[in-house]
């Protein structure tokens, strides 16, 4: 019976002893599956943050292209309308300009002249100033500052001598007078209307409004009065005449 107790307290003891380690093991695995079961949520929650990320990414570039396609069309149309409005204006000025012309044209249409004796001392109506008509058929605009003149008495100048004179350029001007720190807005259009605008300098702007009248001469106007006269009067026949 002694032997029989020892040996179920034996039994007891080893059973006491393996118990520990498999409760241990089992206690390791059940952390290790609950470890694995939070780490596959927490790739799954971050999979999803992903993929909204991804859709919102996608909607916020279609808003950006919509909104860009708008704004597009709308500056198209402003385009447009600017265009239209431009041409409108070129219309304009050049109706205004051809207006202008035909005004020109009929003050410079020479009137009847005067007699012989009297065409040496008569000046033109339409030619009011001592200076001559230097810019006469000119239209010119400034740039920059003129040295020892504003630009009010530069336009004024030239009105003097026969020209018109205006602050900024138009498809009318023909010249443009630089002056000191000019402006290049003014230059660059000069720069594309080569065809139409010449530039001078200040000093040649000032040299040109300093060239004298050009007086007319009573000895051309009478030899061109005598080359109209009929073949049957001479020279000197004419002379004697009109001397008395």
């Amino acid at each position: 019976m002694g032997l029989i107790r020892g040996q179920e307290g034996n039994m007891s003891q080893m059973i006491v002893v393996f118990s520990i380690p498999v409760a241990i093991i089992v206690i390791c695995l059940w952390r290790l599956r609950v470890l694995c079961r939070r780490e596959r949520e927490a790739k799954q929650a971050k999979a999803r943050a992903s993929e909204e990320q991804r859709a919102e990414a996608i909607e916020k570039a279609k808003a950006k292209a919509e909104t860009q396609k708008i704004n597009a069309a709308a500056r198209a149309q402003l385009a447009e309308a600017k265009h239209r409005e431009r041409l409108r204006r070129m219309d304009e000025v050049h109706q205004k300009r051809m207006q202008q012309k035909q005004e020109l044209a009929a003050l410079d249409t020479p009137k009847e002249k005067a007699p012989a004796e009297k065409s040496a001392t008569i000046r033109p109506e339409n030619d009011s100033s001592p200076k001559g008509r230097t810019f006469a058929g000119e239209t010119v605009a400034f740039t920059g500052k003129l040295p020892g003149m504003t630009r009010a008495e530069a336009i004024k100048a030239v009105q003097e001598n026969g020209g018109r004179a205006f602050e900024d350029m138009s498809i009318t001007t023909t010249i443009l007078v630089v002056g000191e720190r000019p402006g290049m807005t003014k230059l660059d259009k000069a720069d594309r209307w080569i065809g139409q605008v010449r530039k001078i300098t200040a000093a040649q702007f000032l040299k040109m409004l300093e060239q004298p009248a050009e007086e007319p001469k009573a000895a051309d106007d009478l030899s061109a009065l005598l080359a109209s006269l009929p073949p049957a009067y001479t020279p000197d026949e004419f002379a004697a005449k009109y001397a008395a």
